[in-house]
């Protein structure tokens, strides 16, 4: 979901020229990354005892793998161009390059035969016991809600750095 956000935002901000919309998408890219990789990590600790490996070239597990890159990619572009116009044009080919791997890693599990299982919730079903939907709603709003709070330090954080350069019309 970040990622949809961040490619949504740095493609309207490049067409509209809205410099701000990139400031939010520079700020969520860390909380999206580090939520890959927690991701990763702790699916590597539930594969070994499950599929009795620490890493399987899966194609869920794979593609994964390829949006922690892609992240990666993004916010090195921000460290390494100085000029705004040009990381603006270069993030945001970055995030529409990076959107084609969000669908494949939604229907990896259908489209390939992987170790993952198919998805266990839907809008019309859902094959998880109620007692298990419960917690997983409550940590599904938790995760979102701390999201939005390292987001929220974050854009502060880039609008006192644009204040203290004196970049204050971007």
């Amino acid at each position: 979901g970040i990622f949809c956000a961040i490619t949504f935002l740095s493609v309207i901000g490049y067409i509209f020229k809205i410099r701000n919309f990139f400031l939010i998408s520079k700020s969520l890219a860390p909380s999206g990354l580090v939520f890959n990789i927690v991701a990763l990590v702790t699916g590597s600790i539930w594969g070994k005892p499950t599929w009795g490996t620490w890493w399987a070239w899966d194609a869920r597990i794979t593609s994964m793998l390829i949006l922690v890159l892609f992240y990666l990619i993004y916010l090195v572009a921000w460290r390494i161009y100085e000029k705004h116009d040009k990381v603006f044009r270069i993030t945001s080919i970055i995030s529409l390059l990076g959107i084609i791997n969000v669908p494949i890693i939604k229907y990896s599990v259908d489209w390939w035969n992987t170790l993952h299982q198919p998805a266990s919730i839907s809008i019309s079903k859902s094959s998880i016991h109620i007692s298990m939907m419960y917690p997983l709603i409550i940590m599904t709003a938790s995760f979102a809600l701390f999201s939005l709070l390292i987001f929220l330090m974050k854009y502060n954080t880039e609008l006192i750095k644009i204040k203290n350069k004196g970049l204050d019309r971007l």
